[in-house]
């Protein structure tokens, strides 16, 4: 599903080696993250955070960037407990990479599991990266709350 959003044009894959020069200017990072082999729920919540702990140590490297985005299945269609994670990870991470940095960043953990578009993941995905920092501050979203709107407009929803 990622595929086509890592051969875009603008998007560096750095899962390929490149040089320092091409990814130290990055105006987003997105991770993804593939939670649909853990074998139970926890096992889900807790690869979560260990991933998310570890893009944060990577994430220094990069410099300033105004998006830090992670893209994740689960294995199960609707897990309140994993959701409640999500949201509270957003939140840490902001935090976290505000402290670091010394600039804000849009965090945003996207469950897309029930996505059956990756060309629309896609768009919805390169549109957002295109916003200055500030849309969506720290949002744990769903497919169902981008699928028709754009992530700055659902995040602005999850707050109200």
């Amino acid at each position: 599903m990622l595929e086509s959003f890592a051969t875009s044009d603008g998007v560096i894959d750095c899962r390929i080696e490149r040089p320092a020069s091409l990814t130290t200017s990055a105006r987003a990072l997105v991770l993804a993250v593939d939670l649909r082999v853990s074998t139970t729920s926890l096992h889900a919540r807790r690869q979560l955070k260990a991933v998310l702990k570890d893009a944060v140590v990577e994430a220094r490297r990069y410099g300033q960037f105004a998006h830090f985005i992670v893209v994740y299945a689960a294995g199960k269609m609707d897990d309140a407990r994993l959701d409640s994670v999500a949201a509270g990870l957003a939140v840490r991470v902001h935090a976290s990479l505000e402290r670091e940095l010394g600039e804000s960043a849009d965090v945003v953990l996207l469950d897309v599991t029930a996505c059956t578009a990756p060309e629309q993941l896609t768009r919805r995905l390169a549109a957002h990266i295109q916003r200055p920092a500030g849309a969506a501050s720290d949002t744990a979203l769903k497919w169902r709350d981008v699928e028709h709107n754009s992530i700055a407009a659902a995040a602005t929803s999850d707050y109200c």
